[in-house]
């Protein structure tokens, strides 16, 4: 089995990201293999020129396409989500999430 963690804080360190990483040796203690990605992964002016085939943005299409599970962690601002968090799935394609 294989997850993916995204982490959408755009500060680091973090308390949302801290959690991923907690999450993330739970699984892999239990033989889950797990492929952290966060919004730093990404270069701003892919996220702000919406640059659907960034070499960031392709790897982690082909991650999620062969993933079993996501789990997203992000501040609240403002009772959302953050921004980044927001354009960075903005790019993925529609049915990235489907399976």
């Amino acid at each position: 089995m294989r997850v993916i963690t995204l982490a959408g804080s755009p500060r680091f360190p973090s308390r949302s990201t801290s959690l991923l990483t907690l999450c993330q040796h739970k699984l892999e203690a239990r033989g889950i293999e797990v492929i952290p990605w966060s919004i730093h992964n990404f270069q701003p002016d892919d996220l702000i020129n919406a640059r659907f085939d960034a070499p960031a943005l392709l790897a982690l299409r082909e991650d999620l396409a062969s993933a079993d599970g996501l789990i997203v962690a992000t501040p609240v601002y403002k009772a959302s989500f953050s921004g980044a968090l927001k354009t960075l799935l903005d790019l993925l394609p529609e049915r990235a999430l489907e399976h």
